[in-house]
């Protein structure tokens, strides 16, 4: 998506938050100026960006009302990420968002589906842009690749070479590279965020070396991520109308982290039984000092969050857990 927001007005009770002082030579007077439409580089960019685009749903009125419920629930950001379970309904949600988000000057594009049929039907060209398809097999989202000839996901990888010396400021720059917002390989970041707080624990400066104990260990580490990026992931969990899904979480502690996952086992009407991770998080434990149980709790307390925002993905209530056992939880 392009979000053409320039051509967003602000109301006229807001403009004068948007007053710049600007003269072209300090011998001339010094005029302000009033911004009218929505800008970049604002602290409420992003929340304005969100708000128009449910400004556009909210313009569609009750035509489009399927439309509309989509542009409010599945964008992040200016990447629109929906789905559906039949050809016919997914062809007319493609027609019906772009039309209603292109009669508010939005219009889509870089379509991409796994769904050769619509991709058959969708132009490839309009008046205002020359290319509506995203070109290729590999889409880049959200840091991870959708792989849309086999439908399955990667984890995108962008590590610069290794300087010479090996400081916190490299290792906090390596652990922020690795953008992975579902959890799907926190087994992994895991391990660079206990190495960053050892590092941290150490004492030693931005630009001083780590200890070396610690930096063979982020070395072995910073290696082994590079092979991830053969990994892939299925995309569809196997959910659909026809199918019983269930919610498996499972949470844990020790004294260097704690974590959370969801798993959904999905069992469709021919008795086929698929498990898939869902999603995760991890979270490093306190610097200060704190108790197994403690740590136990706040695991729990995570899987809760994690359910949570399932529900909120899912847009539906997940019934009351109905089976406990040792950092596990089941729900249907």
């Amino acid at each position: 998506m392009l979000l053409l927001l320039r051509q967003v007005y602000v109301s006229e009770q807001d403009i004068d938050n948007q007053r710049i002082v600007w003269r072209g030579h300090a011998s001339e007077p010094l005029p302000d100026y009033r911004l009218l439409s929505v800008i970049y580089g604002v602290a409420a960019a992003s929340h304005l960006a969100v708000k128009s685009l449910h400004r556009a749903a909210l313009d569609a009125g009750n035509v489009y009302l399927k439309s509309a419920e989509v542009i409010r629930s599945d964008f992040y950001m200016d990447d629109f990420l929906t789905g559906s379970d039949s050809l016919q309904e997914l062809s007319s949600l493609q027609r019906d968002v772009s039309l209603v988000l292109s009669q508010s000057g939005f219009e889509p594009r870089k379509w991409a589906t796994n769904c050769q049929p619509l991709r058959d039907q969708i132009q490839h060209a309009s008046k205002q842009i020359s290319h509506l398809l995203a070109e290729g097999n590999d889409i880049r989202t959200l840091g991870c690749i959708w792989h849309r000839d086999n439908d399955s996901l990667s984890i995108a990888f962008n590590l610069d070479e290794l300087p010479i010396k090996l400081t916190k400021r490299v290792c906090l720059s390596d652990s922020s590279k690795i953008f992975d917002p579902l959890g799907l390989i926190s087994p992994c970041t895991i391990g660079s965020k206990i190495w960053l707080e050892k590092v941290w624990r150490s004492n030693v400066d931005w630009d001083e070396l780590v200890p070396p104990g610690i930096s063979i260990e982020w070395l072995t580490h910073r290696r082994e991520l590079a092979e991830l990026s053969s990994l892939k992931l299925c995309r569809w969990i196997d959910t659909s109308s026809i199918a019983d899904a269930e919610f498996h979480i499972f949470t844990d502690a020790s004294e260097a982290a704690y974590a959370a996952a969801v798993y959904c086992r999905t069992l469709t009407s021919v008795d086929d039984v698929s498990v898939v991770l869902l999603a995760a998080k991890p979270r490093v434990a306190p610097l200060k000092t704190t108790s197994l149980p403690r740590l136990e709790l706040c695991a729990a307390h995570l899987g809760a969050k994690l359910v949570r925002q399932v529900e909120s993905s899912f847009g539906c209530r997940l019934e009351r857990l109905y089976e406990w056992s040792d950092s596990m939880v089941t729900l249907a």
